[in-house]
């Protein structure tokens, strides 16, 4: 029996927790296997026959989940340059070359798993033997393998090199190790008795590390809590001894050990799983948990994103929702930097590497497609996280903080004073409606080295400076809103004037009881529209007159809303016209004609001594 010697040597149990191999000598002539009913079974399985001893390989594969691999075991000791055979099963050198059965060249890397002779490539474990070890007409010894290997490493090998064969994916669902044995005899005996082969040497079983089957603990009431069930002890236990587990009853707990073969159970919910399946999903009772419904009551965030659902939606707005994750050029598109984003090492496409710092690029992205739909006049917003690189939570400080934050875009097919105004306006509503007061300030540029700092923020950058504002409720920042820059859009391929807003429902929530930022309830009586021009210094900034309007109604107690309606310039650069239309209305009364004109004669004086505008 032991007429040659075999050495098996595993450098990394990680890689290949077991090998197991042995040599067979083959008869000068193999026997008949036409109509064969093995070669039924492969031919129903849709693959060909191929060799007398790959087709027993691939037979027992198919009945048992194994692969199988045999190689020419003189050629094995020749490729290795010693007298007998010494098979290592290594990690690959980045760069390592070899040449398959299917006379495919491949490089292999570190990731990949490489079956060595006397450390000369022969196979890429899992997936395909090497050509310089095939068995052909002239083999007369063969060394069968039967082993396992990391199912992770294989699916990187199946994916590197294209490798889709029927082994390969049987590894990659993970194979127990205890079945390498129970296979590789069962061909030791087909073979002898089909054909005639004989065991020329010892079974050699490289087993570095046993695999010991893990221990799972759970209770019953696990078990009748995740499921919804009444399931007693025994008929747990019975469920799964039935199918192979062992289960011991220790105090009220449960200790369940899995069959060798059952490779995905290592949790109580695996566990528990089984207990559901077995039993029938059926059986369980159609009737709806208890629970503590105070324990759902939405938080202040979720009642805020609530609001500005429906206050946005009425507006005419539609909601979209995008991926966290964008690509680094996304980013760029919109002049934000990639390494101000958090990049995900193991990212599953070059598309989606990183996680957003701002909702703006995305929006934005979506501008364009609806311009391929033929939409020209719309807006879409979104509610998400956004994540700074370098911002961490106070909470968890090991992991980085979430802003929670409203982006909304507004496409106009008119001119471009139209996107601005139409973008604020949205934005202004929304807060007024949401009952907080707000102001607007313009962009303060390179004043100091703190408003340098701020204009790198990511959600700065989109925007014309000189064509926006900040936001302010009381003294705390909470927006920016504007038109984005020409080389944006350029970027996007938009031609349209487009503007838009990124709100931080952080900031908006932080401080809601505050006095400053007090509710304001709508008017029980008739109001009234009134539009009114001012001829104003070209110098002058439109925010600076709708805040003396703002003011002015606010210190008469009415309840309003401003509407910008158009900025004029003509050939004089020193003066321009602005106009307002205002929609106001009293708390307590009806107001009379004479008191809408007083109103609008107050805001008139008060205009010309604050600002120097002249209504007309």
């Amino acid at each position: 029996m032991n007429e040659v010697k075999l050495q098996v040597t595993i450098k990394d149990a990680g890689l290949c927790p077991r090998y197991q191999a042995v040599v067979m000598g083959l008869p000068a002539k193999l026997g008949q296997r036409y109509l064969d009913p093995m070669m039924v079974e492969i031919a129903k399985a849709g693959m060909r026959a191929i060799d007398p001893i790959v087709d027993v390989t691939n037979y027992l594969m198919l009945v048992s989940g194994q692969p199988l691999h045999a190689f020419d075991y003189d050629k094995l000791v020749k490729v290795g340059g010693q007298d007998t055979a010494h098979i290592i099963v290594r990690a690959a050198r980045d760069g390592e070359t070899m040449t398959l059965l299917d006379g495919k060249e491949i490089a292999m890397g570190e990731g990949d798993i490489v079956i060595t002779s006397n450390d000369v490539p022969v196979a890429l474990a899992g997936a395909m033997g090497g050509a310089n070890t095939a068995i052909d007409e002239n083999t007369r010894r063969i060394v069968v393998e039967s082993a396992t290997f990391n199912l992770y490493n294989l699916r990187g090998t199946q994916f590197r090199h294209g490798i889709f064969s029927e082994a390969i994916t049987r590894f990659t669902k993970g194979q127990p190790v205890g079945l390498t044995d129970f296979v590789i005899r069962e061909f030791m005996a087909m073979t002898a008795e089909k054909y005639g082969l004989k065991v020329i040497s010892e079974v050699v079983d490289a087993y570095p590390k046993a695999v010991r089957a893990s221990v799972v603990k759970i209770t019953t009431e696990q078990v009748n809590g995740l499921l919804g069930t009444g399931f007693g002890f025994d008929e747990i236990a019975t469920t799964l001894e039935n199918v192979g587990f062992k289960v011991k009853l220790v105090g009220e707990t449960l200790n369940v050990t899995a069959p060798w073969w059952r490779t995905d159970i290592h949790i109580a919910e695996d566990v528990i799983e089984e207990v559901g399946r077995l039993n029938g999903y059926d059986e369980i009772p159609t009737q709806l948990p208890e629970r503590n419904y105070r324990s759902v009551t939405p938080d202040a965030m979720g009642n805020l994103k609530s609001k500005i659902r429906q206050i946005l939606a009425a507006a005419g707005a539609n909601e979209v929702l995008t991926y966290s994750f964008v690509s680094g050029g996304l980013i760029e598109k919109a002049n934000q930097d990639p390494k101000g984003a958090y990049k995900i090492i193991n990212s599953i496409s070059p598309e989606l590497q990183y996680v957003r710092p701002s909702l703006t690029p995305s929006l934005l992205e979506k501008i364009y497609e609806n311009y391929r739909a033929g939409e020209r006049d719309f807006a879409l917003f979104e509610l998400n996280s956004v994540y700074n690189k370098g911002a961490m939570s106070e909470d968890e400080p090991d992991l980085p903080a979430d802003f929670h934050q409203l982006g909304l875009v507004v496409n106009s097919k008119n001119d471009k004073e139209d996107a601005f105004y139409l973008a604020k306006r949205y934005l202004t509503e929304l807060l007024e409606r949401l009952g907080y007061k707000s102001t607007m300030r313009p962009f303060r540029i390179g004043e100091t080295e703190k408003d340098k700092r701020r204009l790198e923020r990511a959600i700065y950058r989109p925007f014309e400076p000189k064509r926006s504002a900040e936001v302010y409720v009381g003294e705390q920042w909470v927006a920016n809103v504007g038109e984005y820059k020409a080389d944006v859009l350029k970027n996007f391929k938009l031609a349209t004037p487009v503007a838009g807003f990124e709100l931080n429902l952080d900031h908006l929530l932080f401080d809601t009881e505050k006095p400053e930022i007090a509710r304001r309830q709508l008017p029980k009586y008739q109001d009234v529209e009134r539009d009114i021009t001012f001829r104003v210094s070209g110098e002058l900034v439109f925010a600076k007159l709708e805040e003396l309007v703002r003011k002015t109604l606010v210190a008469g107690g009415l309840w309003f809303e401003i509407e910008p309606v158009s900025i004029y310039q003509g050939k004089n650069p020193q003066a321009k016209n602005i106009s307002f239309r205002l929609t106001f209305a009293n708390y307590e009364k009806t107001m009379t004609g004479a008191e809408i004109a007083s109103i609008m004669d107050e805001i008139a004086a008060v205009a010309k001594k604050e600002l120097k505008a002249e209504v007309i």
